[in-house]
């Protein structure tokens, strides 16, 4: 019992003297008296100090400050409750309070603002390349082959060419491609990591691209129905940021016409992406692909991308097989003008989006 009498530092405890009364069992009366006093916050001393100047209680000297230690002891105070946190994670809104803002376009009529997705394709069909391509578009903020972009940082993840290859083909579709925002990720992490990849990219970065998908996936296989979990994850990780990730993948077989079904993995790969492109080898031609661009949110479009050894390369609208021939012959048009720093659009040639009359 080392303790000593203190004053309390206001006079809360007069409410509860008047409230507490003493009636009946002397010993009930003062144990309540303790507790009541406890709960407002009086310490040992300060109970001892407001019991020894009062009439009734029961005893006094060192025996009052042994009971008042004992009933002090005994005293259990239990704190209010807590108001429980909503911990749901649903939330229900009328339709009229729902604010949506309206899809925006990454690069119109080939990828979404903020889309998770893949691209796919057989091997040695200019995977790589049609994303650097647009890469630079992006970084650049120039037009991707007549179709506007938001410009924006861009974060490569490549795991599969050296850094040499990637740097020359880069500089090899854009001579500027050094003085570019264009960010090489490092490391030996996975898309187990994802979060830690994100919270690592610059500010700027809003394009994330991962090239190939089946070296980067991490633990697991990419055939499970787990595979979901991971996908999500990835998905989690970017949302906040609105970065859009491109996931450069391989497809189940290399010939044929190739659909969203023959995407290499679970079922979940071929449903979860927002923007999707699909490449296909076209017979015939050595240096031209199908491109199929597909959407959540906006109308599915067709192109034919022509790859030039001299990295001037190519995208026509609106592909047809009947017209490879013309395909051809306008990617050489078009490779010339973008020599010059012009876009033929329609047989007329443009500088910086203005139409020239010649």
């Amino acid at each position: 019992f080392e303790y000593e009498e203190e004053e309390p530092k206001d006079n809360e405890y007069l409410n509860v003297l008047s409230v507490n009364p003493c009636k009946g069992d002397r010993s009930t009366w003062q144990f309540k008296l303790v507790v009541e006093l406890k709960k407002i916050g009086l310490t040992q001393g300060q109970v001892l100090w407001v019991l020894a100047r009062l009439d009734d209680v029961k005893f006094e000297g060192k025996k009052l400050k042994e009971d008042v230690a004992k009933c002090y002891a005994r005293a259990v105070i239990k704190s209010k409750p807590k108001e429980e946190e909503d911990t749901n994670i649903f939330s229900i809104l009328p339709i009229g309070e729902v604010t949506a803002e309206e899809p925006k376009w990454l690069v119109e009529g080939i990828w979404g603002e903020g889309n998770v997705g893949m691209m796919v394709a057989a091997p040695k069909s200019f995977k790589s390349t049609f994303a650097y391509d647009l890469a630079l578009s992006v970084a650049s903020g120039r037009n991707f082959y007549g179709h506007p972009v938001k410009q924006c940082g861009v974060a490569i993840l490549q795991l599969e060419n050296s850094d040499y290859y990637t740097k020359l083909l880069l500089e090899r579709m854009a001579p500027d491609a050094n003085d570019l925002p264009i960010y090489l990720v490092k490391g030996s992490g996975s898309l187990d990591n994802i979060q830690d990849l994100v919270d690592a990219l610059p500010e700027n970065v809003g394009f994330l691209i991962v090239d190939p998908l089946y070296f980067a996936w991490g633990n697991g296989s990419i055939q499970d129905e787990d595979s979901r979990t991971k996908l999500r994850s990835i998905s989690d990780a970017v949302k906040p940021r609105n970065i859009a990730t491109m996931l450069i993948h391989h497809t189940r077989k290399s010939n044929d016409e190739l659909r969203q079904g023959d995407i290499y993995g679970s079922q979940f790969l071929a449903s979860w992406y927002e923007s999707l492109i699909i490449i296909n080898r076209i017979k015939g031609s050595d240096n031209t692909v199908k491109i199929n661009a597909d959407f959540r949110m906006f109308t599915p479009r067709s192109y034919a991308y022509t790859v030039n050894s001299s990295g001037m390369n190519v995208l026509n609208e609106h592909y047809h097989e009947a017209n490879i021939t013309q395909y051809d012959k306008e990617a050489s048009q078009q490779a010339a003008a973008r020599v010059l720093g012009l876009e033929l659009i329609d047989n007329e040639l443009y500088y910086k989006g203005d139409k020239l009359h010649v």
